[in-house]
């Protein structure tokens, strides 16, 4: 797999982590720190805070769904998942699609299995989409003119994401404006965008 310009390897025995480049020199267990909790986080759990070099970053670590969530739960068989996703949301954010900023794909080996997390540039103030349209009811109609945008744009990039909801939607108001970006784009993919017609 290909790692993302302005990205670089980090390698260990036990570890692997895609940092962004002017990240690189933090201590590997600064980035596998707990994080403190991020109130209202949806999801399976787990996603929190932590505070690194002047920014603040939201730790989302991969849980598993479905059937596999009681057998296997954070534990995965390789470590590249995490780094796909991170190339999915550079290669967006590149191409102008309004994304959650990545900063590293962490593994780390524990026995048979990895454990993975992500780490992105968090949006301050920032809700879900239907939490947002519930606390601010006057900006609804923007707000959701907003992610039609982004959801617009990133189809036209080529995504194809199987669990895209209005909670992978993230809101947030800059007086008279909002802006709305993507998160959670594990098992994502980009693929050739289909023609208009």
């Amino acid at each position: 797999m290909s790692l993302p310009a302005g990205f670089v390897e980090v390698r260990s025995a036990r570890e692997v982590a895609w940092v962004r480049a002017d990240l690189a020199g933090l201590a590997p267990d600064l980035l596998w720190a707990e994080p403190e909790p991020l109130p209202g986080a949806k999801g399976r759990g787990g996603v929190g805070v932590l505070r690194l070099a002047g920014l603040e970053a939201v730790v989302r670590p991969f849980r598993r769904g479905g059937a596999l969530r009681r057998l296997l739960g954070d534990r995965y068989s390789g470590p590249t998942r995490a780094c796909q996703e991170l190339d999915v949301l550079e290669r967006l954010r590149t191409d102008g699609v309004p994304v959650v900023v990545p900063l590293a794909a962490l593994a780390r080996k524990g026995g048979a299995f990895w454990r993975l997390r992500l780490l992105t540039e968090r949006v301050a103030d920032a809700l879900p989409l239907p939490a947002f349209c519930a606390a601010e009811p006057l900006a609804r109609r923007w707000a959701i003119e907003a992610a039609a945008v982004a959801v617009r744009l990133a189809f036209a990039r080529g995504l194809v994401h199987d669990d895209l909801h209005p909670d992978n939607v993230l809101v947030v108001r800059h007086g008279d404006k909002v802006r709305a970006v993507l998160v959670d784009l594990d098992k994502a993919e980009l693929v050739q965008p289909l023609p208009p017609a």
